[in-house]
């Protein structure tokens, strides 16, 4: 007759329920005060399960020899359920047991001929009575039924780890960045292990990048993190990289345990309150790529072989699976700028590219692109809402190579001002004829630079192929005599500006500028004086001008402005200027040169023979009022 206790046991295994809620139960009612089970896996055994009074023998470091010899050595090889009442007299008790096991009771439990776990029930106060008969009859039928639950468990749970390394190999190759890789990993891991923190250290120079995730044994991760953290501050990380082997351990706080490793490599937590027991953890290598992949519990023993054996199958697929994607990124960085238009010479437009491939690389928080000399850098290109510097007066700073700043005092001082606040880290790549700014809300490591200097040797070429575009089109655009572009490029620009304005609503104007005197200057000094003159008179125009305005030559004497984002208003106030600067310069007052100017702001529908046209009358007005401007009065 079974009892009722028993059938409540069966059924709960029936049920699919935990081992545990049955094994706590046992001692009790068996009349002993703690239980140990063990699983054996090639014959190397491990705690699956302790409750109960603890006993030394329950520590990680004894666990694999105690199956090949010892009371337990012998009751698993011959798979009998072993009753030892006086330990210290058995013929096969170990010295070091004596003192401290009174009774004991072995339980083999078998599958297919092979012993796959032992169940161990220990008196350490006093020997416990011979079972009787309905003890051993109960005890023999949950040998069976534990052996049987063990084995197919066993086997589901590792057709059920097999299928997840699977998926998750297979879907390795549907992500193209580490930030979409790794809570891919984690929910892997949260699905076949329970867990209290999942953790992902990556050895990036002299420091860790540690991704981690906290939450519920078997449940999807509820935070996933990153920090950056010292090698030296991570002992156990460091421990296995160094030593390529993985480990298991089944309670943080088991005193053997302590003994056996470093006490500060046990301080494990990844950023986190939870008070960590078990931990296993394996070295993940491919190619330079190395880290460590660990799962960490409250729970003591919560590991064991098989798990290990998952984890370091599941590091393997992640290995390769982060040499893909982080190499993966360059080379779809690579072929992105590859179809960028380099002989465009629209450089903000080019630029503006480079920079959102830039972006998407590190997740950058602000950014600019600078070109210009070694004295004087124009920002051509910026994130959106980017407040950085328009322009930088730099006398010496950037360097040949890739830099990385991770604190504001690092950062030369001419260029200081593009530190903004909460920025973890900023990079500095030089380009032909200038540099990229990146700054980041992350902290950047060895791998960042290494990074930085491929992508470096990958932009050298086609900013020296657009360097070398733009000054070929610069010089066919350019008025020999003069230095100001010519007809042929107003008239590409005066079409293209028309262009823009009309898709974006942005206003300009046109200022046609018609040189007083010049006639005179040539007939009474002759040609070359008058052509030393003209290019004066063009260089004062030039310098007179803001920055992305431009001079042009339409010929003879006359000039043509383009100003930008400029409404005829504020146009009046640059042409006067352009006329005192005219006035007051020392070589055009000794041949008494002035100018006429005549501004016509863009309209929509105006093409660029209207807009001149207009500017034209308007100056043919100022003359022949006698006045620079129309509308200001002459000197």
């Amino acid at each position: 007759m079974l009892s009722a206790r028993l059938i409540e046991w069966i059924e709960t295994l029936d049920g699919g329920k935990p081992f545990q809620s049955v094994w706590e139960q046992l001692p009790a009612h068996f009349g002993y005060e703690a239980v140990r089970v063990f699983e054996l896996h090639e014959g190397a055994g491990e705690v699956a399960f302790s409750a109960g009074k603890p006993i030394s023998g329950g520590n990680l470091a004894s666990t694999v020899s105690i199956f090949n010899h010892g009371v337990l050595g012998s009751a698993v090889r011959h798979g009998r359920l072993l009753e030892v009442r006086d330990y210290a007299r058995h013929e096969a008790a170990l010295e070091d047991r004596k003192e401290e096991i009174k009774s004991l009771l072995v339980m083999p439990l078998r599958h297919a001929g092979s012993v796959i776990g032992a169940l161990v029930l220990v008196n350490t106060e006093h020997h416990r009575p011979k079972l009787n008969r309905q003890e051993l009859q109960e005890l023999r039928i949950l040998q069976s039924v534990f052996s049987a639950h063990m084995a197919v468990r066993r086997i589901e749970r590792r057709v059920s780890r097999h299928r997840g390394l699977l998926a998750f190999t297979s879907k390795i190759h549907s992500v193209s960045r580490i930030e979409q890789l790794v809570p891919m990993l984690f929910k892997s891991m949260s699905e076949h292990l329970k867990y209290a923190a999942l953790s992902l250290a990556l050895l990036e120079g002299d420091v860790f990048r540690i991704y981690y995730a906290v939450g519920e044994k078997s449940s999807a991760p509820e935070l996933v993190g990153e920090e950056i953290r010292p090698v030296d501050e991570a002992p156990l990380t460091r421990h296995i990289i160094h030593t390529s082997e993985p480990i298991l351990i089944g309670d943080v706080m088991d005193p053997v345990v302590r003994a056996f490793y470093p006490i500060g490599a046990l301080n494990i937590d990844p950023e986190d309150d939870v008070d960590i027991r078990s931990y296993a953890g394996t070295h993940l290598k491919y190619g330079e790529l190395q880290g460590v992949l660990s799962v960490q519990s409250t729970e003591p023993w919560s590991y064991g072989l098989s798990e290990l054996e998952y984890l370091v199958s599941l590091a393997e697929a992640m290995a390769y699976g982060l040499e893909r994607v982080r190499w993966r990124a360059l080379d779809q960085s690579a072929d992105r700028l590859r179809r960028i238009d380099w002989e465009d010479e629209d450089v903000e437009g080019i630029t503006a590219q480079v920079l959102a491939i830039l972006e998407d690389l590190w997740r950058c928080r602000d950014g600019a692109v600078y070109v210009g000399s070694s004295a004087d850098y124009r920002r051509t290109a910026a994130c959106k809402g980017s407040t950085l510097a328009l322009q930088l007066q730099v006398e010496t700073f950037i360097d040949d190579e890739p830099r990385i700043y991770r604190s504001r005092t690092e950062v030369p001082v001419s260029i200081r001002e593009l530190w903004s606040q909460g920025t973890a880290a900023a990079l500095s790549l030089p380009i032909p004829d200038g540099f990229v700014w990146i700054a980041s809300d992350r902290k950047m490591t060895e791998w960042d630079l290494r990074l930085a200097n491929s992508l470096a040797r990958e932009l050298d070429p086609y900013f020296r192929r657009l360097q070398r575009h733009v000054r070929l089109r610069n010089e066919a655009a350019l008025d020999p005599l003069t230095g100001v572009y010519n007809r042929r490029k107003l008239d590409e620009r005066l079409q293209r500006m028309i262009s823009l304005a009309s898709r974006y609503g942005d206003t300009f104007t046109v200022v046609v500028v018609d040189m007083l005197n010049f006639g005179e200057v040539n007939n009474r000094h002759g040609h070359l004086v008058g052509d030393r003159v003209l290019a004066r008179a063009a260089r004062v125009l030039k310098e007179s001008m803001r920055e992305g305005d431009d001079v042009f030559r339409m010929g003879g004497d006359e000039f043509v402005i383009l100003l930008r984002r400029t409404s005829k208003k504020e146009a009046v106030k640059v042409a006067m200027r352009c006329a005192e600067a005219l006035t007051s310069d020392a070589m055009l007052e000794q041949y008494r040169v002035q100018a006429n100017f005549g501004l016509a702001e863009y309209r929509e529908g105006e093409t660029p023979d209207s807009l001149l046209e207009a500017a034209d009358r308007e100056m043919y007005a100022a003359k022949a009022r006698k006045v620079s401007v129309l509308g200001v009065p002459a000197d």
